[in-house]
């Protein structure tokens, strides 16, 4: 999904150690990577205007009850609790219940996602999705999620040592149906990245990203009508990387993220107010057998 969703586990093809966040989410991973279905895909030649990748899918999912994806929806739910004066967490103890209860599937998921290659150096791409998400606890919560659209269009210019990239996501949950109304709301991300590789061995990178929940810094509201801080609707990063090849087998990576906002980190316990500003520093070592 995306033009590096496919190669987010191949440390050789990118410097950074993570993908940028605001459009490849770790809380999204677990249907972003594979699902249970049918795939076509092709290539198209267009002679002299390059030529087309395409892939159509259509399956279904099995997701686990941990995952970033539904602890995240859960967490806005609990938010949504808290501005109706309860608890989540001390109303599914009252009803002896617990997340561990809770089962989720994918009931479709359907997309397609297509790059088209112009000239050897550029390239832009374009991949969206749908799906339906049903959520159950028996006796307790059935909740049903339309994701009625995850896209995400993408540019990228490589050239000799240099790689410029923007990609731009949107991610539209049409509903969420919770113990008392459905509620809508709307994720935007985009990043903007350089990488330059300065020898055969030594590269570095430099990107900045936004993301915004429920629609931007506008919506931040839906958190401040609740006693909680504005910058819980965006999260903001910096990204300075450096990777290293030690060997033809054998790399290091070094990566700063600085970040502001925490969009992208719910849940949290909310009687914990989490720090606006904020990094992220990892050292990631990969060896290819």
């Amino acid at each position: 999904f995306g033009l590096y969703n496919k190669q987010r586990d191949v440390d050789y093809l990118r410097t950074s150690v993570l993908l940028p966040q605001a459009v490849y989410m770790e809380n999204l991973r677990e249907f972003l990577v594979a699902i249970q279905g049918i795939e076509l895909y092709g290539n198209i030649d267009f002679s002299k205007f390059g030529y087309l990748d395409y892939e159509l899918f259509v399956g279904t999912l099995d997701m686990d009850a941990n995952s970033g994806y539904i602890n995240n929806s859960f967490g806005l739910m609990r938010i949504d609790f808290l501005g109706r004066g309860l608890n989540l967490d001390a109303v599914m103890q009252a009803a002896q219940v617990s997340l561990s209860e809770l089962e989720v599937t994918f009931q479709h998921l359907e997309g397609f996602g297509a790059v088209w290659s112009i000239t050897p150096e550029l390239r832009v791409g374009q991949t969206w999705m749908q799906a339906m998400i049903t959520a159950v606890i028996e006796g307790f919560i059935d909740t049903e999620i339309k994701l009625a659209q995850m896209s995400v269009s993408s540019i990228e210019y490589d050239k000799g040592p240099l790689t410029l990239a923007y990609e731009y996501l949107l991610l539209r949950t049409d509903s969420i149906d919770t113990l008392f109304e459905a509620t809508e709301f709307e994720t935007e991300g985009w990043y903007a990245g350089f990488s330059w590789q300065f020898t055969g061995n030594l590269s570095v990178a430099i990107s900045y990203g936004e993301s915004f929940s429920l629609g931007g810094e506008g919506k931040a509201g839906f958190f401040t009508s609740k006693g909680l801080p504005d910058y819980l609707a965006w999260q903001k990063e910096f990204t300075y990387s450096v990777s290293y090849e030690v060997t033809e087998n054998s790399l290091i990576k070094a990566e700063v993220k600085r970040i502001h906002g925490v969009g992208l980190s719910l849940p949290f316990e909310i009687n914990i107010v989490p720090k606006d500003s904020w990094s992220l520093y990892s050292v990631k070592a990969s060896i290819a057998f």
